[in-house]
């Protein structure tokens, strides 16, 4: 789950799996340029919230992996 979309400075992301592990997040834009990427080992949560007020207006997308699970969400940032 992505909330709230479309959002002005952050964003939340909750993952239905309780199996806690290695999780990549990318964030990239409609050229495909990845401009963060974050890993966690382990987390202990499957909650995450990321700041985004560095980005400028726009559509964005966010992938997520996790093992064999890959999913891809588009957001919107609207300041």
């Amino acid at each position: 789950i992505l909330y709230p979309n479309p959002t002005r400075d952050e964003i939340y992301l909750k993952l239905n799996d309780e199996n806690y592990g290695n999780i990549q997040i990318k964030v990239f834009n409609l050229h495909g340029q990845v401009l963060e990427f974050l890993e966690f080992n382990n987390n202990s949560s499957n909650d995450f919230r990321l700041s985004l007020s560095h980005y400028e207006q726009g559509v964005y997308f966010i992938s997520i992996q996790k093992d064999s699970y890959f999913k891809t969400l588009k957001f919107i940032i609207q300041h």
